[in-house]
């Protein structure tokens, strides 16, 4: 009897649209996107420019890699229709809000990349996702960010909110992507 294939792991990746080539965030993103695509996993994000060109520009330099991006043309009419060369597959949403319901539904691990309003509002989403997950007895996203800026953010945030420890500890603070991979092997199961 034929194994049952496994479905390919997705990490959804959230970061800014700012950096170019060359420089330091462009190319850490360029190295995690590469690490996961050489760990098997599917890469998901924004589809347009800065972290999102260059992990996905990362993740295509290994063969077979599937990289997603997830565009909307509505709100950035001004960006290359399609996203940026390195997508193996495009998917079109009509508002900000469905391009983020996307990525959310479709990732089996969240990163959070140095960013800005855009990167907080897509990490915001998610974590307030994991605080009610106990309500619907659904799992809570892994949510990885990167210490700088992330940190400091949710820190400031848990404190000033008052967050429970439990919500608090849906959000995993990284060093970069060995330390990203090395969190993810503790606590992700190896897909069969």
């Amino acid at each position: 009897m034929a194994a049952v294939p496994t479905k390919q792991r997705t990490a959804v990746v959230f970061g800014s649209s700012a950096p170019t080539e060359g420089t330091p965030a462009y190319e850490e993103a360029f190295e995690l996107g590469k690490v996961l695509a050489e760990n098997g996993w599917k890469l998901m994000n924004g589809g347009y420019y800065g972290t999102m060109e260059a992990t996905a520009r990362g993740a295509a330099s290994v063969p077979g890699a599937v990289v997603e991006g997830v565009c909307c043309r509505a709100v950035f009419p001004h960006r290359a229709e399609g996203g940026n060369q390195y997508l193996t597959i495009v998917t079109q949403t009509p508002n900000l809000f469905e391009r983020i319901r996307t990525m959310a539904e479709s990732g089996d691990v969240f990163i959070c990349l140095p960013g800005s309003i855009g990167t907080l509002t897509e990490l915001a989403m998610l974590w307030c996702e994991g605080s009610v997950a106990r309500f619907t007895n659904k799992a809570p996203p892994k949510i990885y960010c990167y210490r700088k800026p992330w940190a400091q953010v949710v820190e400031h945030l848990g404190q000033d909110l008052g967050l429970d420890p439990a919500v608090m500890a849906h959000v995993r603070i990284v060093d970069g992507p060995a330390d990203l991979m090395a969190q993810l092997a503790r606590d992700l199961p190896a897909p069969n």
